[in-house]
C-alpha cells in the first residue's frame, strides 16, 4: 500500500494512523492519509513551502468541487500569477498593513537582490539547485530582518553557485544589515566577509569562542594561512586535525583580558 500510494511514512507510522483512524471508528480517505503523509515526511518540511502545486487530484467529489473553484475564483480575481511561492510568503511575513501593492513591490526587490528576476514566471522544480537554494533564502529575508543568520547555505553548491550565493548576501550586508553565516567551506568566499568567529570544542564543551576578529589578523593567530587550515588546528586529532582547540581558546582569552 505505501508503495503503491508513494508514502513516505514507514509500517510504523502507517499502524499508528490505523490506531487512530480506528478510535473514530472510522475508515480514512486516500486524501487524508496523503494530508497526513505531507506534513510527517522529513523531506515535506523542507520542500513543501517552497514548491508550486501545479496538478493537484482529489478522490473526494465534494472536496475537488470547492477546490475547483477556489482556483476558479483565484483566476477570475486576478490572483493566479506565477509568482505564488513568494506572494504566498510575503503574505505570511509581512505586516498585515502591508498593501497588495507593498508585498508586489517587496518581493520585486527581493527578487531583484537575489537575482530571481529572469525566473519569476518559472515553476520551482524547473530551478537549477543553486536558484532553489537562493528563493529558499529570499523566502526568510522578505520580512527584511536586521539580523539574518543562515546555517550553511552552501550545502551542496559548487564553487561557482556558492561564490555568486555570497555575493547576494554580501550586497544584503551593505545595506547595514548584520549577516552570520555557518560555512564548513569558507576559503571559497571569504574575502566576502568582515570578521570571522572560530568556534572549538575545548577538554569539557563545544561552541568555545577560539577566535572573534578580522580575517586577516585571524591568519596571524593561528599562524596559518587558510581558514581551512585553522578549521584543522582546533579539530580534535580522531578527527584528522591537530588537537590544538584549548590552546588557542585559552590564548583567545588572554588576549581579551590583556
Amino acid at each position: 500500500f505505501r508503495q503503491e500510494q508513494g508514502l513516505a511514512m514507514d509500517h510504523a507510522d502507517i499502524l499508528f494512523c490505523q490506531e487512530y483512524f480506528r478510535s473514530e471508528h472510522r475508515d480514512p480517505t486516500i486524501t487524508e492519509i496523503k494530508v497526513i503523509d505531507t506534513y510527517w515526511s522529513d523531506h515535506c518540511r523542507h520542500t513543501t513551502f517552497g514548491t508550486i502545486l501545479d496538478d493537484v487530484k482529489i478522490d473526494d467529489a465534494i472536496v475537488q468541487a470547492a477546490f475547483d473553484r477556489y482556483m476558479a475564483l483565484r483566476k477570475e480575481t486576478g490572483r493566479d500569477a506565477k509568482k505564488r511561492t513568494l506572494m504566498d510568503a510575503a503574505k505570511l511575513r509581512l505586516p498585515l498593513d502591508f498593501s497588495a501593492a507593498d508585498r508586489r513591490a517587496r518581493v520585486e526587490e527581493v527578487m531583484k537582490i537575489f537575482g530571481l528576476l529572469p525566473m519569476q514566471g518559472h515553476l520551482v522544480e524547473k530551478l537549477s539547485g543553486g536558484q532553489r537554494k537562493r528563493l529558499s533564502i529570499a523566502m526568510e529575508y522578505l520580512a527584511n530582518p536586521s539580523l539574518f543568520i543562515l546555517d550553511e547555505p552552501d550545502s551542496g553548491l559548487d564553487g561557482v553557485m556558492a561564490r555568486e550565493l555570497f555575493g547576494h548576501l554580501r550586497q544584503i550586508a551593505n545595506q547595514g544589515k548584520i549577516v552570520i553565516v555557518i560555512t564548513h567551506t569558507p576559503d571559497r568566499v571569504i574575502d566576502l566577509f568582515d570578521d570571522v568567529i572560530v568556534l572549538a570544542k575545548d577538554g569539557n564543551r563545544t561552541g568555545r569562542l577560539a577566535y572573534f576578529g578580522p580575517v586577516d589578523q585571524a591568519r596571524t593567530f593561528f599562524g596559518k594561512e587558510s581558514m581551512e587550515e585553522i578549521v584543522k588546528s582546533i579539530n580534535r586529532v580522531e578527527e584528522g586535525g591537530e588537537g590544538r582547540a584549548d590552546e588557542f581558546i585559552l590564548k583567545y582569552g588572554e588576549v581579551q583580558h590583556g
